[in-house]
Parts: C-alpha cells; sequence; structure tokens
C-alpha cells in the first residue's frame, strides 16, 4: 500500500513501486474548490471534483512503476490525497 496527501496546487507527481502483472485500487479524494485532472498509468485523464467525494480505479496487470499525475484545474485550490492498494486474487 502507498499513499500520499498534498496541495492542490503542487499536485502529485509520482511513480508507485508495484508487483508487475498484480491488480490494484487506486483511490483519490480532493477536498477544497474546483477539480483536478488524475492520470493513471500515463493514460485516460479523468476530473475529480473537489467536493471530498472519493473517486476509484482498477488497475489490472500492474507496471513495475505505476505513474501517478494529479494537476489542478484552473481555479482549483484544497487538499488531495491519493491511495494504492492491492487487490486480492479471485478464488
Amino acid at each position: 500500500m502507498e499513499s500520499g496527501l498534498e496541495r492542490v496546487r503542487e499536485g502529485v507527481h509520482h511513480r508507485s513501486p508495484l508487483m508487475k502483472g498484480k491488480t490494484y485500487k487506486f483511490s483519490v479524494v480532493c477536498v477544497g474548490t474546483g477539480s483536478v485532472r488524475v492520470v493513471i498509468d500515463d493514460r485516460d485523464p479523468r476530473p475529480v471534483s473537489c467536493d471530498g467525494v472519493p473517486a476509484t480505479r482498477r488497475v489490472e496487470s500492474a507496471p513495475e512503476r505505476l505513474p501517478v499525475d494529479i494537476t489542478a484545474e484552473a481555479g482549483a485550490t484544497g487538499m488531495v490525497a491519493w491511495q494504492v492498494v492491492s487487490v486480492p486474487p479471485r478464488s
């Protein structure tokens, strides 16, 4: 498991070390005003509102290092927290 907390204006630019090929859940929550842009594994950017509601995404067949980039949209302020946790294999 990995996690972090940053100011929205500073953003998050992190490379999480993972076990290649495993499945993970990525969660992000932003509290403040405006929204942030979340890019995981250098693809599929998604906006997340800074309304305190968590957004999650499943990361299947993870790479050895998972690029996580969270940047503020125009006028966004507040704090952004993120977390990556492993998902147990299905039985």
